[in-house]
């Protein structure tokens, strides 16, 4: 049993957010755990944060708890920062870009890790609707191809994209949000009946079979869909 106490350099670096990962998931060890905890919580209020995490999401074969807290910290960040970027379309297109690049490179890790990726897309959505008003084409575009996993890509996107209404964690001030709203309002006809085309392809039961075998936890998928659009 590894029993190295877990040592936090002063400033953050990769490696330190790295191995504080895998003490707090791996470690036997109670007290590295909560140290490793009290360091992650630290680290990602910090400005390196940002940068950090976009390195390890990509840095291929690192463990995926170590993918996962990246991609919860670039979700926490473009919650609550990306308020001051409305206007930016260089850096929301390069985020934009990063998270469909993402979405495509883990689509065939744990249902987890999908998700997270398209709540990322789908908050980023919030504050680009403005300065990028095809946004939803650019992502369906990218992703609408015969790949199952794109294809229920983009249904988790527009699960999610609703969802941003109701979220009152999302920093931006009322009279955006309100325009997101109206935003949502133009594309609902659009989505809809895209809904519906991917659903009848998605709920295959040779897919539905296939991909719960690979990872059980897509069942909640499978839910979603369910639940949120009804088929004629």
């Amino acid at each position: 049993m590894n029993t190295r106490p877990i040592v936090l350099f002063e400033g953050y670096t990769i490696e330190n957010f790295k191995f504080a990962v895998h003490t707090l998931f791996k470690s036997q060890n109670t007290e590295d755990k909560k140290k490793a905890d009290q360091f992650l919580c630290n680290f990602e209020r910090t400005n390196e944060a940002w940068d950090i995490s976009i390195q390890v999401l990509r840095t291929p074969n690192l463990e995926e708890e170590a993918y996962y807290n990246a991609s919860q910290i670039i979700k926490k960040k473009i919650r609550f920062d990306f308020g001051n970027y409305t206007e930016n379309k260089e850096i929301i297109e390069n985020m934009a870009f990063f998270l469909v690049e993402k979405i495509l490179d883990f689509k065939e890790h744990k249902y987890y890790l999908l998700t997270n990726f398209c709540k990322c897309f789908a908050l980023l959505a919030i504050f680009a609707h403005r300065i990028i008003p095809d946004i939803i084409k650019v992502i369906v575009q990218k992703l609408n191809n015969d790949d199952i996993k794109n294809l229920m890509s983009l249904l988790l996107i527009f699960n999610y994209l609703a969802e941003g209404v109701s979220d009152d964690e999302v920093v931006i001030d009322q009279q955006y949000k309100s325009s997101y709203e109206v935003f949502l309002r133009n594309i609902s006809d659009d989505v809809v009946v895209y809904l519906n085309y991917l659903i009848k392809i998605i709920s295959d039961k040779n897919y539905k079979q296939e991909i719960i075998k690979k990872d059980p936890t897509m069942i909640s998928f499978f839910r979603i869909m369910n639940k949120n659009v009804f088929l004629n």
